[in-house]
């Protein structure tokens, strides 16, 4: 399908719009957006299933063979959500965007052979927000020549490359969940740079973080197995500071099951343990499985919020404290229990941390609200 003017494939849910070939070997060719008229009005995909694409010689830009689903260049009105996009199969992405402003959300996009989604010489942002991109051959997101997207709440494992592997890319990544990716969490080559901001990149099979040394990335709030000194490529070490001291490494404690894939268990030190202010970070308002965003004024790490419970106060408290204080734990030194006593003024989230002499984190013991 070449689309020239506009689309609208609207299913639902109970019924999806299905678009697939007889022959699956042979494919359906795919959808190509080019140079589309910006007065056109917005394209749409919602609730589809879109399988076993395959560009061939014939149709679009001469012999481009990217992009098995989508071959999408120079549009900037296109939306697709909540669509199923898998066996796509493509010189490099089952969706290839160029030069494009889409709005990419809530899809499964997997078992493609080679990248999921590429994102390329862009300065209109893309949004590409809560999808699960899951079994793909090579990486989930590739982000190249100086695309900066915004990739935000993404849940991106089991791949066979990379989660992210970013080439020249800008690109901005906000409470994604990068885990059991074989090649490793993200690849920063040739100049790359973006900020990274409440992300889990936990688990992943090579390295979590690789730095070539013209790339310059920031992170704030992450959990990375392994903090900076698990880092690799020459761009990593000593020489390396674009790394907060709120970034953390330790297990975010996963619950994995039918319901909740990759989501957090009630004592994850993931918790209400992202930025402080989501001022600016254009976050949705639900996360990638339906829950609210933001809860008692704080969000957790990664693409899942974890269990919350509501914010409670008591009407008649018997004690009011009036301020913070941690006691000295005793006995100290201790072996093999010791008592630690607090007050808080008000209902607050608690978080209480054990280092041991040489100021080295040992373990979170406790990271929930109490009253």
């Amino acid at each position: 399908f070449r689309i020239d003017g506009t689309i609208i494939a609207e299913g639902t849910a109970e019924d999806s719009i299905i678009f697939t070939a007889a022959d699956t070997e042979l494919g359906w060719n795919r959808f190509l957006f080019s140079n589309v008229n910006e007065s056109n009005d917005t394209s749409r995909f919602t609730y589809c299933n879109i399988e076993y694409g395959k560009p061939v010689n014939n149709v679009g830009l001469g012999t481009n063979k990217d992009g098995g689903a989508f071959f999408i260049y120079n549009v900037k009105k296109l939306n697709i959500s909540h669509c199923r996009i898998h066996h796509n199969d493509a010189l490099n992405a089952a969706l290839y965007i160029s030069g494009s402003k889409v709005n990419l959300s809530n899809c499964k996009i997997f078992s493609n052979p080679d990248y999921a989604v590429m994102l390329v010489e862009s300065n209109d942002s893309s949004r590409v927000i809560n999808n699960e991109i899951f079994l793909n051959s090579s990486s989930g997101i590739y982000s190249g020549y100086g695309t900066r997207s915004e990739i935000i709440g993404n849940l991106i494992h089991n791949n066979g490359g990379w989660a992210v592997y970013s080439y020249i890319g800008q690109s901005t990544y906000i409470n994604n969940t990068f885990t059991d990716n074989e090649d490793g969490g993200i690849n920063f080559r040739n100049a790359s740079a973006g900020s990274l901001y409440n992300n889990i990149i936990y688990g992943n099979g090579v390295t979590q973080i690789r730095l070539e040394m013209t790339c310059d990335p920031d992170f704030f709030y992450n959990n990375i197995e392994g903090g900076v000194t698990g880092f690799t490529g020459d761009g990593s070490g000593a020489e390396f500071s674009g790394i907060d001291s709120a970034t953390m490494d330790l297990d975010p404690q996963f619950v994995n099951t039918d319901l909740h894939l990759y989501g957090l268990l009630e004592g994850s030190p993931c918790l209400d343990a992202g930025t402080p202010g989501v001022n600016g970070l254009h976050l949705p308002e639900s996360d990638f499985e339906g829950n609210e965003r933001i809860i008692n004024g704080r969000i957790d790490m990664g693409a899942v919020e974890g269990p919350h419970d509501p914010v409670s106060i008591e009407e008649n408290p018997v004690e009011i404290s009036h301020s913070f204080r941690l006691e000295q734990n005793y006995p100290n030194p201790f072996n093999p229990a010791t008592t630690i006593t607090y007050e808080i003024p008000h209902t607050s989230m608690v978080r209480i941390t054990v280092f041991n002499s040489l100021g080295q984190k040992l373990k979170v013991i406790m990271n929930e609200e109490k009253t």
